[in-house]
């Protein structure tokens, strides 16, 4: 294995898919143990050994590979999880103030109306918001592919996701009681 990763250090690209072959099976099982979403499962797995090979030069030689390729799964798949908990959170209260506004008592709105006022309020976003917000919200595309798509980076695209999330929640505030 020492000699292999030397190999890769230097450039050989032909050893790190080696090392894809040995060890992305085993990875990807551990990472399919954690999520149920295959596509997910694939994206991890990928960033794994992209991370892998970005910090190889960091690896200590004597240390178990497997075990250092093992650390950098869990703590992508952490972040993942985070990130997955934090959206669903989010969108939840986001769901949650629309429910309100729709069917409380204090509002003016019933569901029908509420449902025409976040339309409404969609369409008064950014052309660049509103691709993004119909992207991630009405067809289910993942943060990272839309950043592929857009050619931006995932931190741009959660960026203007919660900026979008806010026009629409101040949008639909507007002209309710109390609101």
């Amino acid at each position: 294995m020492k000699k292999m990763i030397r190999s890769i250090i230097k450039g050989d690209r032909q050893a790190f898919r080696n090392v894809i072959k040995e060890f992305g099976p085993g990875i990807r099982a551990f990472i399919a143990g954690h999520l149920n979403n295959f596509a997910e499962v694939d994206d991890l797995s990928q960033e794994v050994f992209i991370s892998a090979y970005e910090n190889l030069n960091t690896f200590k030689i004597d240390s178990d590979f497997k075990t250092w390729l093992k650390g950098i799964a869990r703590n992508k798949l952490n972040m993942h999880l985070r990130r997955e908990y934090t959206k669903e959170r989010v969108i939840g209260q986001l769901k949650t103030k629309i429910a309100e506004l729709a069917s409380g008592e204090d509002s003016a709105f019933s569901t029908k109306e509420a449902i025409h006022k976040l339309r409404e309020c969609l369409k008064k976003l950014p052309e660049k918001f509103k691709r993004i917000v119909d992207f991630r919200y009405m067809q289910n595309i993942h943060v990272k592919t839309i950043a592929e798509k857009l050619a931006m980076t995932v931190s741009a695209v959660s960026v203007t996701l919660f900026r979008s999330r806010k026009m629409l929640e101040s949008c639909m505030r507007e002209d309710t009681p109390n609101g």
